[in-house]
């Protein structure tokens, strides 16, 4: 059994000498396969890195919300930490809402690291959340997230210049941040409204997402965040699509995942 110590040394010190140096906003180009809300799902964390493996893509690219909601968490998170540092240019984990302390205290990953003796991880694993950039720009016009657009529109720059190392978000200072992890597009909807549906922070509209992609000289959108039964979702004129990968803790979802070529979406089974 592995200890405390052990999950340490070869797992988390690994993975944040990745992920310290990266920015907020990372770059790449190619075809990328890309992964929604995963939630320790192991059966379709393994099933992204086979597909990525077997049919010559150039990235696999995950959304976040890699825990809470299961009890596979941690062995989830030792198969894609360990992709990623295995082939670190290739493989990418951006952070989602999940990946904060004060969300995963309370949905079910300091529980799953007590039942398995590791509590004294829980903080160890939120500061390697910490160093997670929060989005990606694929082939300089394909914009990825975990949750939306902020309020505060910031060009790709400031999003690139975000501090890194937030442990416990802060509402007035970390703005941008939480909106790019919490915000959830709205169609009908033109601008910023309240969110309803989670009771925090906000929804954006047509107006404001166009405004944002022409700002920033941006295409199309992918994020995740949200649960469909068909596993993903097309909003605004099918520039934006959100994809969710993961029945760990609603079976009856179909698992998707979606593979970006230039700006071309294509919808996967997982």
């Amino acid at each position: 059994m592995r200890t405390a110590e052990d999950i340490e040394n070869e797992l988390i010190a690994p993975a944040r000498r990745v992920f310290e140096p990266l920015p907020s906003l990372v770059r790449f180009d190619g075809r990328t396969i890309v992964i929604g809300d995963l939630h320790g799902d192991l059966r379709a964390a393994k099933a992204a890195i086979e597909l990525f493996k077997s049919h010559g893509h150039d990235h696999l690219l995950f959304l976040g919300d890699y825990v809470d909601r299961s009890k596979e968490c941690l062995p989830l998170l030792e198969v894609i930490l360990g992709a990623m540092v295995e082939d670190p240019a290739r493989v990418h984990l951006l952070r989602g809402n999940h990946e904060t302390l004060w969300v995963n205290d309370k949905h079910g990953f300091r529980d799953e690291l007590e039942r398995r003796d590791l509590k004294v991880l829980h903080l160890k694993f939120n500061e390697l959340f910490s160093q997670m950039p929060v989005a990606a720009l694929i082939g300089g016009i394909v914009f990825a997230v975990h949750g939306g657009v902020p309020q505060e529109m910031p060009t790709l720059d400031q999003i690139k210049a975000l501090r890194k190392g937030i442990i416990e978000p802060d509402e007035g200072r970390d703005r941008v941040f939480l909106g790019l992890l919490w915000n959830d597009p709205k169609e009908g909807a033109l601008g910023f409204g309240h969110n309803d549906y989670r009771g925090y922070m906000r929804t954006f509209g047509l107006r404001v997402f166009k405004e944002f992609c022409d700002k920033n000289g941006i295409e199309r959108f992918i994020r995740g965040h949200q649960r469909w039964p068909d596993g993903y979702r097309y909003f605004f004129e099918e520039k934006l699509l959100s994809v969710f990968s993961c029945a760990s803790y609603s079976p009856n979802v179909r698992t998707k995942a979606a593979i970006v070529d230039g700006s071309n979406f294509k919808i996967v089974d997982l």
